[in-house]
């Protein structure tokens, strides 16, 4: 919704709906780069032996722009169907997007606090311990553990950011982890996606 009326003014412009493929998803793309660079976060990697902070990467927790998760994920969903893969792309497997519409936290902030997590209160709103989900998954999502959040919620159609994190929470074995160094992993990861998102999206034909 955010560019039907750039995409709309497009066609009108060319006076002509009979596009092909190639051509309409590349409009689409540089629609897509244009809108995310007003509003670009800072490409600041955090070293895996530093602690977050909300002022050293970009913490915004229920603040965060939508549209960067859509993105995100659009992001992996292209890079996955090519053979690049960057930032864990690979691991995506193939889902349809839906109107997610409420960020979770997977590390939920009440069982941090419950569980004497340290220092919970700086890291828990950065991007990387974020993703889309819809209200009703929140609902009963709500402050379970990862564990349980794997394992019951598992399966389905998930936003590919919300895969990665899944399988970066499964160690194996019965054992699910997600703590801040995990979270600074997937964070970095996602600015090095984010990095590549010209080359991503522009790079070689689109295999759908």
């Amino acid at each position: 919704k955010n560019w039907l009326f750039e995409i709309l003014k497009w066609f009108y412009e060319r006076n002509n709906f009979n596009v092909e493929y190639s051509v309409y998803i590349k409009k689409l793309d540089s629609i897509i780069l244009e809108n995310y660079n007003e509003r670009a976060i800072s490409n600041v990697q955090i070293d895996e032996n530093t602690h977050l902070t909300k002022e050293n990467s970009y913490s915004e927790g229920l603040n965060t722009p939508h549209f960067l998760f859509n993105f995100i994920d659009y992001l992996y969903w292209v890079d996955s169907k090519k053979n690049k893969c960057v930032a864990g792309s690979k691991q995506v497997i193939d889902f349809e997007f839906k109107y997610w519409n409420s960020i979770e936290h997977h590390m939920a902030r009440e069982w941090a606090k419950r569980n004497n997590i340290e220092r919970w209160e700086e890291f828990s709103d950065n991007l990387g311990n974020l993703c889309l989900i819809s209200k009703s998954s929140n609902s009963r999502l709500s402050d379970r553990d990862v564990k349980e959040k794997v394992e019951t919620f598992g399966r389905g159609n998930l936003g590919a950011n919300r895969q990665i994190m899944y399988a970066m929470t499964n160690d194996g074995g019965g054992k699910f982890t997600w703590d801040e160094k995990k979270i600074i992993k997937h964070y970095n990861e996602l600015l090095k996606l984010i990095e590549h998102r010209k080359e991503i999206l522009n790079a070689g034909e689109r295999i759908i």
